[in-house]
């Protein structure tokens, strides 16, 4: 029977250095969420103006280990304040295309948007309410309001920001009794 030797514990310069790395980075995701998060909730009190699909476009994103593709469908819409016409390419604040499926390919997603019902409303020549920014009114979006993924992002460096102080406030109380 082979005997193995316990393992040391972690010292405590380096369970100081795994609460500042978790830290440090729930800072960064705070603040990367803050940037995603703010303008989103800014959008709800945007003034809103109709517009028009002008067309449509097809994006495409890697993911995965074997570098697949996946095809979005967005959309491009013109609108108008005071009198200056703006072009429009943002879904949200959290997307740049349609809430709508997926597809594995360009060709599928193309065959989506011209004949499925589910993107009757966003064929060109359709009629939108724009909403846009009175600051800078060639920010606009089609759906105002708080995107999940800075709120997700935001929630993740809290947890993360948590488990620093955690640790931190361990440490502390472990070098007050020795």
């Amino acid at each position: 029977m082979k005997h193995e030797t316990p393992r040391p514990p972690l010292s405590r310069g380096c369970t100081w250095l795994v609460a500042g790395i978790l830290g440090a980075s729930g800072l960064a995701l705070l603040a990367l969420g803050l940037c995603l998060w703010v303008p989103a909730q800014r959008s709800n009190s945007w003034p809103t103006v109709s517009g028009l699909i002008t067309g449509h476009r097809i994006e495409s994103s890697r993911y995965g280990k074997k570098l697949t593709y996946d095809y979005t469908v967005g959309v491009d819409y013109v609108y108008e304040v005071e009198r200056i016409r703006h072009t429009g390419h943002s879904f949200s604040h959290a997307a740049a295309t349609l809430p709508l499926p997926s597809y594995k390919s360009r060709e599928a997603a193309e065959a989506a948007y011209a004949s499925e019902p589910s993107f009757r409303d966003w064929q060109a020549g359709q009629r939108v309410t724009v909403f846009y920014d009175p600051t800078n009114p060639a920010d606009s979006v089609l759906q105002k309001g708080v995107s999940r993924l800075g709120l997700s992002i935001c929630l993740l460096a809290t947890g993360m920001l948590g488990a620093a102080a955690w640790e931190g406030w361990k440490l502390r109380r472990r070098a007050a009794t020795s």
